[in-house]
């Protein structure tokens, strides 16, 4: 019975669920918005950011992706953040993506992938 107990009483924890967005592309500036849907069964956050590249899923553990953590409280379920194309899309006529991520105990949970398309030479002249 005491087994019974035992295990009745254990939670399961996934990574948590991310939904992404851009909410605006002005002036070589890109602004995203992620919102956590499902926290894995946990509400404690231990880390937010993004990772990004030129590979349709970027990961933290992908050598070829760059990646950075955002500051935001661990109990809010959102968190935004602004990248400069010169920074982190240097390279014109080119598709790279983005994902927002989410660390807790129970792992790293990605968000859906965004398209950034930047802009030819020849449209910046």
């Amino acid at each position: 019975m005491l087994i019974l107990f035992f295990f009745s009483s254990c939670e399961r924890f996934d990574p948590p669920e991310i939904k992404l967005q851009m909410t605006n592309e002005k002036d070589s500036l890109y602004t995203f918005y992620a919102i956590i849907i499902n926290g894995g069964g946990t509400e404690s956050f231990r880390g937010k950011g993004c990772v990004y590249g030129l590979i349709n899923e970027p990961t933290l553990i992908k050598k070829e992706c760059n990646s950075f953590e955002i500051e935001s409280p661990q109990e809010n379920w959102f968190f935004e953040w602004s990248m400069l194309a010169e920074d982190c899309f240097p390279i014109p006529d080119t598709t790279y993506y983005v994902k927002g991520f989410v660390k807790t105990n129970a792992g790293i949970g990605y968000s859906n992938f965004v398209r950034v398309e930047t802009k030819s030479v020849r449209d910046t002249i």
